[in-house]
């Protein structure tokens, strides 16, 4: 009878230990944490941990929440590629930067990315009983900026919505999934998926070389019937 093994998961985490040549019982140790904690979240268990915890494991690593959590096993050599399909340069770093500050300095970090007629939406700001369905982009980032839980968000997919036949540098339309992960101030940790439209300006062909895209309108859902991504 033949058996077949499975590949262990490697998380991101420990990743970085092997990276380090150290153990996961050096690192709680070091940061003075339980064991069971940081061994757990190397392979990828994660459950109910303190925040306290969490925060000194991301600023020693400097690996951000959704690294921590990842339960997703990885190749050392392409753990750091990025699902990019989007085709243009300029658009993916507009992602990443997107991916990275969303919830932390959106303004600041983001305000090159967004026209002047911006306007943020969502499914639930649709019901008739709302009277105000868009937000400015500075009412986006006051409530992006003042949530009390510590969201990340990691890039899973970009790709051009094509309706009529165009070329992809001539789509305006750019569609995002995304894992969020959602730590509240006494350590629950959950994650969702969140789907982003994205409607540019201008077409990436229709753009100077040395000009940035910009954000007409940000609409946003997440997608409950997919269920919620593994913890």
């Amino acid at each position: 009878m033949s058996t077949v093994a499975t590949s262990p998961k490697i998380t991101p985490l420990q990743l970085w230990l092997d990276a380090g040549n150290v153990t996961a019982s050096w690192l709680a140790v070091e940061l003075n944490l339980p064991k069971a904690t940081v061994l757990t979240l190397a392979k990828g268990q994660t459950d109910r941990i303190a925040m306290d915890s969490l925060r000194v494991i991301r600023d020693y690593t400097k690996l951000n929440y959704e690294q921590i959590f990842c339960d997703t096993s990885l190749e050392a050599e392409s753990a750091s590629e990025k699902p990019f399909m989007a085709g243009d340069t300029r658009i993916n770093k507009m992602l990443l930067a997107i991916e990275t500050h969303l919830h932390q300095h959106t303004q600041k970090e983001l305000q090159c990315y967004i026209g002047d007629d911006f306007t943020c939406s969502n499914e639930l700001n649709q019901h008739a009983d709302v009277t105000d369905r868009c937000l400015s982009f500075e009412q986006m980032c006051a409530i992006n900026e003042t949530n009390k839980n510590n969201l990340t968000n990691a890039l899973l997919s970009a790709t051009w919505l094509n309706l009529d036949g165009r070329l992809v540098q001539h789509c305006r339309l750019l569609l995002v999934h995304w894992i969020t992960v959602r730590v509240d101030p006494y350590g629950t940790v959950t994650k969702n998926y969140t789907s982003l439209f994205l409607r540019l300006e201008k077409a990436t062909g229709d753009m100077a070389d040395d000009e940035l895209p910009k954000i007409k309108r940000w609409w946003w859902r997440i997608p409950s019937e997919f269920g919620q991504p593994a913890m």
